[in-house]
């Protein structure tokens, strides 16, 4: 696909009291495929630990440059999805999607779900299935598989959509847990299913918004590895 046809996407990101992942976030964004230059981040910040600290702020523009970034703070504790409807309104581009600061998101994540979107003709793309990294059993891999359920797509998997089909939808719920689950209400035929092992892979840790090792069940494991590299920051960033 030709660069000059592709549009501008930001990167939205809903966080709380995670600066320790801000080394994993940063890859996650130079490490994407989509042309950087066409790339910005909006994040809603209201943590009592700033994700990316004020004295901070200059050296991460940097070093994700040409993506722009635009960092919102507020000390008022508000729910996931408020945060999530928040960022959905300040986005200035057409197009946007969903990075959660405690993923790994694949180098493709981007521009595959840009491709299945415009490919299925719809506004909205994201996936119901979920790959797992279970750093309390030795990096071990399980997923589980949803059977392409729009109603079960996770929220913060790079899910894309335009502004149009934000507008025309629910919203996100006021809540931490299932914010997204009638987000596509009405609107099912407008949402394709992306390839998660092209996406990311969800990191099971001590503080995870939902409990991950409900998932570590021998019947969900899938025989893949994440690389050494990627093994050695999470075990920097989570001290194990």
């Amino acid at each position: 696909m030709p660069k000059e046809i592709l549009p501008e996407i930001t990167i939205l990101v809903p966080t709380y009291n995670r600066a320790k992942f801000l080394p994993l976030f940063l890859m996650n964004l130079k490490n994407q495929i989509y042309p950087s230059h066409l790339l910005k981040v909006l994040i809603d910040d209201d943590g009592s630990e700033r994700f990316i600290k004020e004295g901070e702020m200059e050296d991460v523009k940097k070093l994700i440059h040409p993506i722009r970034l635009n960092y919102m703070y507020s000390q008022k504790k508000r729910s996931i999805g408020q945060k999530r409807n928040n960022l959905c309104k300040k986005c200035d581009t057409k197009l946007f999607c969903f990075f959660d600061d405690d993923d790994v998101m694949l180098p493709s994540a981007i521009t595959h779900t840009y491709e299945t979107m415009i490919k299925n003709k719809k506004s909205c793309a994201g996936s119901d299935k979920m790959i797992f990294c279970m750093t309390s059993d030795d990096f071990k891999i399980y997923g589980i598989n949803c059977g392409n359920n729009v109603k079960l797509i996770h929220e913060g998997g790079c899910l894309m959509m335009t502004k149009k089909f934000f507008r025309a939808s629910c919203g996100f719920e006021n809540s931490s847990q299932g914010e997204g689950k009638n987000l596509f209400y009405g609107m099912e035929n407008c949402v394709a299913i992306t390839d998660i092992s092209k996406v990311m892979v969800c990191i099971q840790h001590d503080t995870n918004t939902v409990d991950k090792k409900q998932f570590n069940k021998e019947e969900n494991r899938i025989d893949i590895e994440i690389s050494d590299e990627m093994k050695n920051l999470l075990k920097q960033i989570l001290e194990i």
